[in-house]
């Protein structure tokens, strides 16, 4: 290059950081008069600069030029709004906050359902439960998410008992929870859904069937992801309630922000239940087991506490990232025992105790290198320990009383006393990757491992300890996603490839107390589409079909090393899923109507239920377990204050092999219901004396 050809490339390079120099940024939210993030917003710089609010109600305009411009956000439903802003070397800030136009109350209410049918329209089947109008009360996510269709949910006891959900047919470990899109196994025992306050909550999607691979989920018959409160400003709620057997309840979140955009947040739950109530026709037995009397008693050894505390802190909105949080976790369960499962021998001192600590890192990117690449990605380490405590000689009957056994030696469950106590180190990682290749083409990755390592001691317990050598169990869920939009956006198709693999390492022992170790690999292809297509104005078709997988976790491979068996052959349970359904809406005036309809089915391989062996159990595999039924669902509305939803399901839920000496096949599975529904009515109205 000659020397004048030097000289012009300086003075264009020179030219080009003058001009870069020159250039700022404009970033800021938008929110309604309540402090919630107003999503899909419309934003305009200068009418010459457009941007759309994310899931946060946030916006930014890069590459800005000094000086003043003129920012305008103009959303049907609301009055417009312009600020002026002055552009200098710095990042400028501009929040906005939204009033509803009184002209346009039956817009709204179309408007507010088309934020939350942005997941109900993309082809899955899922239902989105809002828990704006549940804020403040005493009622927990389970009996919100009761309420949902095709969802039975039956609890085994008062506050902290075990419970089962079933899902289309499909329950307990088969439905997958989740917690923002991280696995709620993560997070211990006391994070289940009978504990947690609805206020801590901002929305419940249920997933049906097909999940998509953001979850990075190995679920068998769907998922539930509950999200939290996604807004970024400052906020507090706090809720209490008492009630009967002295059951409290308290839930408490909030965020603090200052004008670096430097947050800290929290949120915490405390429950706690005597649950002394009535039983009646009790058994009474003697010493030898034989039933003397039957009488009405209180249950007087079942009390149960729980509490759950998270703290975080990071940064939002800034050029290396649009969030940044690192966060602990602590949670605990004390759950004192009643009965063994047959209920005719109480426990008076048994104990059962958990408590898990977490840290976690949470780090999300939008436009990542290039416009239309986000990254979100997520890591915890913690422990958790679960213990139980079976120090007692005392042998107790149903009134409360008790006698000392004549051998100080054996425990209320077992020949032995026992302070048996297992830990699992968890890891556990998730990464999400998204690209819009065009408009109408989105990709997604998706990677997610949960490594547990688990050990155990007895320090009363002189012989074989389980767990004493550590059992490990790692499983991987990868997958892949090509989203496709055509016909003006009103249909689109989503296809999915995931790959499931999961290796465990256990040492078990023989009859002969020979033990030896076991090491074990195994991997899985499942795959799928979710298909939306709009008829016409106001009917949607949608489909979902999905080959799934469910890798059995650390309880069923390993047991829990009292009366519950390790089983190392158990495979992962397998499932086609599919769902067929039509949903239609309609504004009548002030009435708004919402109707849905759904098909569905599944047949089941490797089905895993519990199998008793006489005083101990183990987990096991099954085939053929087919299910297939529909569920409708009805909302009305009238001028969002009065609402009305009617739902009904019925669901065949057979098996499919033919039991020994007994030529009839698709025998109907006892104790699951196969017709059922509810109804709700309520009123919920904002600012009913003032703004």
């Amino acid at each position: 290059m000659t020397r004048g050809g030097y000289i012009t490339a300086i003075l264009v390079f020179w030219s080009f950081l003058c001009l870069k120099a020159q250039e700022g940024s404009v970033k800021g939210s938008v929110k309604d008069v309540n402090g919630q993030p107003m999503l899909f917003s419309l934003v305009v710089l200068d009418s010459n600069k457009t941007a759309t609010t994310d899931n946060e109600g946030s916006f930014v305009f890069k590459g800005v030029s000094r000086g003043k411009h003129t920012v305008t956000v103009d959303l049907m439903g609301y009055k417009p709004q312009k600020k002026q802003v002055n552009v200098g070397a710095k990042t400028v800030s501009v929040d906005f906050t939204l009033q509803e136009e009184a002209t346009m109350m039956t817009t709204m209410v179309i408007e507010a359902e088309s934020r939350k049918e942005q997941k109900e329209e993309e082809g899955f089947a899922v239902e989105v439960i809002e828990l704006e109008e549940y804020e403040n009360t005493k009622t927990d996510v389970n009996a919100v998410l009761a309420e949902a269709s095709g969802v039975v949910i039956r609890e085994t006891g008062g506050l902290g008992s075990d419970y089962s959900f079933s899902l289309n047919g499909l329950s307990g470990k088969q439905v997958k929870f989740f917690l923002d899109g991280i696995p709620l196994e993560a997070y211990g025992s006391s994070f289940t859904p009978n504990n947690f306050p609805v206020n801590l909550i901002k929305n419940v999607e249920v997933y049906k069937g097909a999940v998509p691979i953001a979850l990075g989920s190995d679920a068998l018959g769907g998922a539930v992801n509950l999200v939290t409160n996604p807004t970024l400003s400052k906020y507090f709620n706090a809720s209490y309630s008492f009630g009967s057997f002295n059951t409290h309840r308290l839930g408490v979140n909030g965020r603090w922000v200052n004008k670096k955009d430097w947050f800290i947040s929290f949120s915490g739950f405390l429950n706690h239940s005597d649950n002394n109530y009535w039983m009646d026709n009790q058994r009474l037995t003697d010493e030898f087991g034989n039933i003397t009397d039957t009488v009405r008693i209180r249950r007087f050894h079942d009390e149960y506490t729980s509490k759950m505390i998270q703290l975080s802190t990071g940064f939002q909105n800034k050029k290396w990232a649009d969030k940044v949080s690192i966060g602990y976790t602590f949670s605990d369960n004390n759950n004192n025992v009643q009965h063994d499962l047959s209920l005719l021998r109480p426990y008076g001192e048994l104990k059962r105790l958990n408590d898990i600590h977490t840290t976690f890192l949470q780090y999300k990117k939008y436009d990542v290198l290039t416009k239309g690449l986000d990254v979100d990605l997520y890591t915890s380490v913690g422990w958790q320990s679960t213990r139980l405590i079976d120090t007692s000689s005392k042998r107790f009957d149903w009134l409360g009383e008790y006698r000392l056994r004549e051998d100080e030696n054996i425990g209320e469950t077992s020949s032995r006393k026992s302070l048996f106590k297992f830990t699992d180190n968890i890891l556990l990682s998730r990464v999400n990757i998204g690209y819009k290749l065009h408009e109408n083409h989105q990709l997604q990755a998706n990677y997610t491992q949960n490594y547990v390592q688990r050990q155990g001691e007895d320090p009363l317990n002189k012989n074989t300890v389980p767990f004493e050598e550590p059992h490990s169990l790692h499983k991987h869920v990868i997958g892949v996603s090509h989203k496709w939009q055509y016909f003006n956006q009103s249909a689109a198709t989503i296809l999915f490839y995931k790959k499931y693999i999961v290796n465990y390492q256990i040492t078990q022992a023989d009859f002969s107390g020979n033990q030896s170790r076991v090491n074990s690999t195994d991997g899985n292809d499942g795959y799928g589409l979710a298909q939306s297509f709009l008829i016409k104005e106001k009917l949607r078709l949608k489909f979902s079909f999905e080959r799934t997988y469910r890798i059995p976790d650390a309880y069923e491979i390993f047991g829990d090393g009292l009366n519950l068996k390790a089983n190392t052959e158990l495979k992962p349970e397998s499932s086609y899923n599919f769902n067929a359904g039509l949903a239609w809406k309609k504004t009548f005036g002030h009435v708004f109507l919402k109707l849905e309809e759904n098909f569905f089915a599944r047949k089941a391989n490797n089905f895993i239920y519990i199998e008793s062996l006489g005083p101990f159990a183990r987990y096991n595999n099954k085939d053929n377990v087919n299910v297939s039924g529909f569920e409708s669902m009805l909302n009305v509305m009238y001028k969002k204050v009065i609402s009305l939803t009617l739902n009904g399901t019925y669901q065949n839920v057979v098996d499919g092999n033919k039991p020994f000496g007994d030529e009839v096949v698709n025998n109907r599975l006892p104790n699951i219901p196969y017709l059922f529904g509810n109804f709700r009515i309520g009123a919920h109205k904002n600012e009913l004396f003032q703004q």
